[in-house]
C-alpha cells in the first residue's frame, strides 16, 4: 500500500513536469530575445538530475550544432541498475523531432525520446521489495514456528531429563503438572515410578547394610573361634615341645625335629595372628545401630597403614592423610576400614607401586571424602579380573549401601591407579 501510493505520486509530479515542459518550449517561441537564455536554463534545471519522468529531451540550435538542453537519466541503486542492465529489453526507442520557430528567426530543434527508465526501476523497485517483504515474512514464521515448537517439546525436554535422572539412580527428580491431560498423566506416572524405585532402593540399601553386619558379624565369630581354638591348641603344642628340647640330650637327633616344630607352630601362629587381623576390626566392633565412631576409626587405619608399612621384604612408602572431624555411624566407620583393608592389598597384589597415598577427610555433618591412590603399573585390558574380582565388588557394594560415589580409574598424571568415594552426611542416608 505504501509503495502503491508512492507510485501514484510519482506519477502525478511526473505528469506535472511534462505539462511544464509543455508550456516551458511554448513560452521558448515567444519570449523576448533577452529573455530567452533565462527560458534555456529554466529547461535545463527542469530536465536535470533525471526528474524528468518517461521522456528525454534535447533542445539544439541548428545553426551551429550545439545542444543546449539535454536531460540527463536518474540514478537509481547499483543493484536496480544492474538488475535493469540484465533483465530490461533493449532496443531503439521511439523519437519525436520538431523545430521551433522564434519571430526573430532563430531557430532551435526539439527531440523528445520515451524513456522506459523510469518504470523499470519503479517494477524493479516493486519486485525488490516484495521479494523482501517475503524474505521477512518467512524468517518471521520460521522464527514463530521454532518458538512454537519448541515451547510446545519443552515437557518432553524435562520428561526425558528426568528419565536420564532415573537413569542415574536419582529418585527425587518430580515432573509438575502441564495443565495438559496426556502430559499429565505420564508426569504422574513418573512420579509414581520415582517413589517406587526411590522406595526399593532405599530397602536394597538397608538390606545391603543388613547383609555387611551379618558379615562382620560372622568374621567376628570366626576370629574367635580361630583365636580360642587354634591359640590354646599351639600354645600348649609349644609348651610340650618346649619341655620335650629340655629334656632331651644334647645332640640328639629327635631335638632338631623338636626345634623345627616348635619354629613351625610360631610360623603357624603368627599366620593365625595375620588371618585374625583380617578377620576383625578390633575397636570397631563393639556394638551396632547407632552408635557413632570417629577418632577410633582414625586410630585403627593408622594402626592398619603402619602394619602394612612395616612389613618385611616390602619397599613401598605408606602416606597417610587423616582430616576426618566429627563422628560416624559404626557401619560406615566399619566400611571405611574394610574399603582401605582392601584397597591396599590390591596395591600389594597387583600395583607394584613405590608410593601409596590414603587419604580420608571431610566433615560427619557434611560430607566424607575417601581415596587410596598409588603410582605403580595402573590397570590394563589384561587387568579386568582384578578389576571385577571380589575386593572392588565389596567395596563398590559397601559404597553404594551408604549412598555413596564411587571413582575408579588412573591418577592425575595418568600413573598408576586411583579409588576415591564419597559419601553424603551420614543423617542423610539411615
Amino acid at each position: 500500500m505504501w509503495r502503491g501510493w508512492g507510485d501514484v505520486r510519482q506519477e502525478g509530479l511526473g505528469a506535472g513536469q511534462v505539462a511544464e515542459l509543455t508550456r516551458r518550449l511554448a513560452q521558448l517561441r515567444e519570449v523576448p530575445t533577452d529573455g530567452v537564455e533565462a527560458e534555456l536554463a529554466t529547461l535545463r534545471a527542469l530536465v536535470a538530475g533525471g526528474r524528468l519522468r518517461h521522456l528525454g529531451v534535447e533542445i539544439a540550435d541548428p545553426a551551429s550544432g550545439e545542444v543546449l538542453v539535454r536531460s540527463s537519466p536518474a540514478t537509481g541503486s547499483g543493484v536496480i541498475d544492474w538488475l535493469r542492465g540484465h533483465l530490461a529489453p533493449h532496443g531503439r526507442p521511439p523519437t519525436t523531432r520538431w523545430t521551433v520557430e522564434r519571430p526573430d528567426g532563430r531557430q532551435f530543434d526539439v527531440t523528445l525520446t520515451a524513456s522506459p527508465d523510469s518504470e523499470q526501476r519503479e517494477a524493479l523497485g516493486n519486485i525488490a521489495g516484495v521479494v523482501g517483504v517475503m524474505v521477512l515474512y518467512s524468517v518471521a514464521l520460521l522464527a514463530g514456528m521454532y518458538w512454537a515448537v519448541r515451547h510446545a517439546f519443552a515437557p518432553l525436554r524435562q520428561i526425558v531429563a528426568t528419565i536420564g535422572a532415573f537413569g542415574r539412580q536419582r529418585y527425587d527428580a518430580r515432573l509438575p503438572d502441564r495443565g495438559v491431560r496426556e502430559l499429565d498423566v505420564i508426569s504422574h506416572a513418573l512420579n509414581h515410578l520415582a517413589q517406587s524405585l526411590a522406595r526399593v532402593e532405599g530397602e536394597r540399601r538397608d538390606l545391603s547394610l543388613k547383609v555387611l553386619t551379618l558379615q562382620e558379624d560372622e568374621r567376628a565369630r570366626i576370629a574367635r573361634e580361630l583365636h580360642d581354638e587354634f591359640g590354646q591348641v599351639l600354645t600348649a603344642m609349644r609348651a610340650d615341645l618346649t619341655f620335650l628340647q629340655r629334656s632331651l640330650p644334647a645332640g640328639s637327633d629327635v631335638l632338631a625335629v623338636a626345634a623345627a616344630l616348635e619354629a613351625q607352630c610360631v610360623g603357624i601362629q603368627q599366620g593365625v595372628r595375620g588371618l585374625l587381623g583380617w578377620l576383625s576390626a578390633p575397636g570397631l566392633e563393639g556394638g551396632r545401630g547407632g552408635r557413632r565412631e570417629g577418632a577410633r576409626l582414625g586410630e585403627m587405619i593408622r594402626a592398619l597403614v603402619d602394619n602394612w608399612a612395616l612389613r618385611p621384604g616390602q619397599d613401598t612408602d605408606y602416606h597417610l592423610d587423616l582430616r576426618l572431624s566429627g563422628e560416624l555411624p559404626q557401619a560406615l566407620a566399619l566400611s571405611l576400614y574394610r574399603m582401605t583393608q582392601e584397597a591396599l592389598t590390591n596395591v600389594a597384589r597387583h600395583a607394584q607401586a613405590g608410593r601409596v597415598d590414603i587419604q580420608l577427610d571431610g566433615d560427619a555433618s557434611a560430607e566424607v571424602r575417601w581415596s587410596v591412590s598409588d603410582d605403580g603399573v595402573g590397570r590394563g585390558a589384561d587387568d579386568e579380573g582384578a578389576l571385577s574380582g571380589n575386593g572392588l565388588a565389596g567395596i563398590r557394594e559397601r559404597v553404594w549401601a551408604h549412598g555413596g560415589r564411587l571413582h575408579m580409574g588412573p591418577g592425575r598424571d595418568g600413573r598408576g591407579w586411583t579409588l576415591a568415594a564419597s559419601f553424603p552426611a551420614p543423617e542423610v542416608v539411615a
